[in-house]
């Protein structure tokens, strides 16, 4: 997003977790609004991590660092980590962020649950037949 959301200001709970770095630009109070008007939550503000493992951006005088690039979900519940990559060398002044999420499946395929529910029809045929026999 090349953003700078800080640290997380007052009243944005539905927005940002507790964990930020730097200092907000006008681009990250833009973010932030926009996060609010569409139920987003900043994934990389929802866990403690060492300062060394927030910046996503390095300038090119290669002392200036930054946490400019975010992921923002509508599903925070199912997000269990959020880090910053360091062992990717790619050619670029940015590190990879990546989210762990945790999906369980509630419902079984279609197919699946077509033969649990014959089964069960079958099962309750056989038992009403044999009450009635």
């Amino acid at each position: 997003m090349n953003v700078k959301i800080g640290q997380p200001a007052g009243g944005e709970n539905r927005v940002t977790g507790n964990y930020g770095y730097g200092k907000r630009n006008k681009r990250g109070e833009r973010f932030v609004q926009f996060c609010l008007q569409n139920n987003l939550k900043i994934a990389n503000t929802l866990f403690r991590k060492p300062r060394k493992l927030r910046w996503t951006w390095l300038s090119p005088d290669g002392y200036t660092r930054n946490e400019i690039d975010f992921i923002a979900t509508n599903k925070p519940n199912i997000i269990e980590n959020c880090s910053v990559i360091n062992s990717v060398h790619h050619p670029s002044d940015h590190r990879m962020v990546r989210i762990t999420i945790n999906i369980e499946r509630r419902h079984l395929p279609r197919k699946t649950s077509l033969q649990q529910h014959e089964n069960k029809l079958t099962t309750k045929y056989t038992q009403q037949k044999s009450i009635n026999s």
